[in-house]
C-alpha cells in the first residue's frame, strides 16, 4: 500500500510544464544527505518539469526533507511506500507518469551518481534527434542510420538536430513512427535514451575495479543473453517514451530488484521501441551508502537468467 505524504501535490494537480509534459522520477532510500541539493539541481536543469520522488520508508528522513522542498514548488511530490526494493519503487514512478498523462519520463539515481545538467541532453536527444530506418553495421553511429530494432549512439559533441519539414500529405501513408523526410527516406521516433557509461564519450569515475568488472560482466550478460540492443543495459538514467512504457506494460513487471533495468528494455524491445544511448560520466557517491549489496548483485543476476530462460 502506498501512502502520500502530506503536503504532496497529487499527479492531477500537477500545473503541465509550458515546454511539455515532463515527469522527473527519482527513487530513494536513505537519501537524507543528498536529496535536498539534488531536488535544488533537477530544478535548475529543467524549471518546467514535475518531479516525483518515490522514497521506500527511509528511516533517515529523506521523505520529510524532499516533502520541505515540496511546500516551495508545487511540482514536487513525494510518495512514500510501506514496501521496499527499486522494482517497485520504478513501477510506482512509471504508473505515475502513465496516469498523469505525461509525454517523457526521466528516470535518475537519489546519490547524484548522475548529473541532473545532463537530463536536458537526454530530452534534446528524444525530442528533436530522428533516425532513418537504415540498417547499420554497429551500435556507435551517427544519428542518422539506425536499425529496425537496434539502438543508435548520438555522441553528444556530433550531435546534430534532424527537422522534419515534410507536408503532411507525405507523411499520411507512413506509420507513426517512421514518416519521411525532404529526401524521401523514412525516420522513426525515439522512444527511449539511455545515459550510458558505456558508449564513446561515457565514464565512470570512482569505482573500485571489482566493481567496474562486475557492472561489465553484467551488461555483456544482458547484451548477449538477453538480446538487449544496448551497450549499458542495467544504468537507471533514461528517458522513456511514457506512451511506449504504457504498451510495454510497465504495471506489470515482476522483478523487484535492480534487475527491473534489464527487464524494462526486454519490455520495450518486444514492442519494438526505438532506443539511442547518449554518453554520461557516472560518479560514484559521495554521501551516503549504496544499496547494491552482494546479496542483492546475486538475486538481481538470478533473476536475468529467469528472464532470459523465458525468451
Amino acid at each position: 500500500m502506498n501512502e502520500l505524504m502530506p503536503n504532496a501535490a497529487t499527479v492531477a494537480d500537477l500545473a503541465p510544464p509550458p515546454t511539455g509534459r515532463v515527469l522527473i522520477g527519482v527513487c530513494t532510500l536513505n537519501e537524507a544527505a543528498n536529496i535536498e541539493s539534488l531536488l535544488t539541481h533537477l530544478r535548475m536543469a529543467l524549471p518546467d518539469a514535475d518531479i516525483l520522488i518515490v522514497d521506500d520508508n527511509s528511516p533517515d528522513g529523506t521523505a520529510a526533507i524532499a516533502n520541505r522542498s515540496a511546500e516551495h514548488d508545487a511540482r514536487i511530490r513525494v510518495d512514500v511506500r510501506t514496501a521496499r526494493g527499486l522494482g517497485g519503487a520504478i513501477r510506482h514512478a512509471m504508473q505515475a507518469a502513465i496516469d498523469g498523462d505525461y509525454e517523457w519520463f526521466v528516470n535518475l539515481d537519489g546519490d547524484f551518481s548522475h548529473n541532473p545538467a545532463d537530463i536536458p541532453r537526454l530530452l534534446d536527444a528524444a525530442t528533436h534527434q530522428t533516425t532513418h530506418s537504415t540498417k547499420s553495421g554497429g551500435r556507435d553511429v551517427s544519428s542518422n542510420a539506425a536499425a529496425t530494432n537496434d539502438a543508435v549512439t548520438i555522441n553528444s559533441a556530433t550531435n546534430r538536430s534532424v527537422t522534419n519539414n515534410s507536408a503532411n500529405s507525405a507523411a499520411s501513408n507512413q506509420p507513426a513512427d517512421e514518416q519521411p523526410t525532404a529526401n524521401g527516406k523514412p525516420q522513426r521516433e525515439i522512444d527511449v535514451v539511455i545515459g550510458s557509461r558505456y558508449v564513446d564519450g561515457g565514464s565512470i569515475v570512482g569505482w573500485p575495479l571489482r566493481r567496474k568488472i562486475m557492472s561489465h560482466l553484467v551488461n555483456r550478460f544482458a547484451t548477449l543473453c538477453l538480446r538487449l540492443p544496448v551497450r549499458d543495459c542495467s544504468g537507471s538514467m533514461r528517458c522513456y517514451r511514457v506512451q511506449k512504457l504504457k504498451e510495454a506494460g510497465a504495471d506489470n513487471l515482476v522483478s523487484n530488484g535492480y534487475s527491473v533495468l534489464e527487464e524494462i528494455l526486454i519490455r520495450l524491445k518486444q514492442v519494438k521501441a526505438h532506443m539511442i544511448e547518449v554518453p554520461i560520466t557516472f560518479t560514484d557517491r559521495t554521501l551516503g551508502e549504496s544499496k547494491l549489496t552482494s546479496r542483492e548483485a546475486i538475486r538481481s543476476m538470478g533473476q536475468m537468467v529467469k528472464l532470459a530462460l523465458k525468451q
